[in-house]
């Protein structure tokens, strides 16, 4: 993603969106970029609400991805779910690492074998539906990296300390746009 398209994505102002930007896509500007990865979900086509059972107001469960174009020479595949619009600034709903690169869909987190699953911005480890207060939709991005290596942390990392560990490892990178309002 571009600075440009992450800035149109993101609200500007608040320093923890701009710093998030940056880290977004520090792994090149535009024309450097990591090639693209294909994420689609059964449930919902990107740009459109997620539906309810895959929030707090449903089943709440994680909603299901496939994934193309995964580069031949990846060793690992890592899932980040961001909430864009958290009232303290961008909150994790997922976040997953060492999925094998030979999966090429998941349904739900039971179908995550083998892959390391972290805590979420509720201190919950795995995912945990969008749950916005009502009123304004929020919007949500579901980044799907492919990498060169497995991820390695002692304990779960942050956001910031997950999206840095994969800043030279990433081989390609995409992404799937959703909103929800309550």
């Amino acid at each position: 993603m571009s600075l440009t398209r992450c800035l149109r994505f993101r609200q500007t102002g608040a320093a923890a969106l701009a710093v998030s930007c940056l880290l977004f896509t520090a792994c090149g500007s535009k024309g450097n970029e990591p090639p693209a990865l294909s994420v689609t979900s059964t449930a919902f086509t990107s740009g459109t609400a997620l539906p309810k059972d895959y929030t707090c107001e449903g089943t709440n469960i994680m909603p299901p991805l496939s994934f193309g174009s995964v580069p031949k020479d990846a060793k690992s595949l890592a899932i980040l779910m961001d909430d864009l619009d958290a009232p303290k600034g961008i909150a994790v709903q997922a976040m997953i690492w060492n999925l094998s690169p030979a999966f090429t869909q998941i349904a739900g987190e039971r179908s995550l074998t083998g892959a390391v699953i972290g805590l979420n911005s509720q201190g919950v480890k795995g995912y945990t539906g969008p749950c916005p207060l009502p009123g304004k939709a929020h919007r949500y991005v579901i980044s799907v990296y492919a990498l060169n290596s497995d991820l390695t942390f002692k304990t779960s990392p942050s956001r910031v300390q997950f999206k840095r560990a994969m800043l030279s490892r990433v081989l390609a990178k995409g992404e799937l746009l959703t909103t929800y309002q309550r």
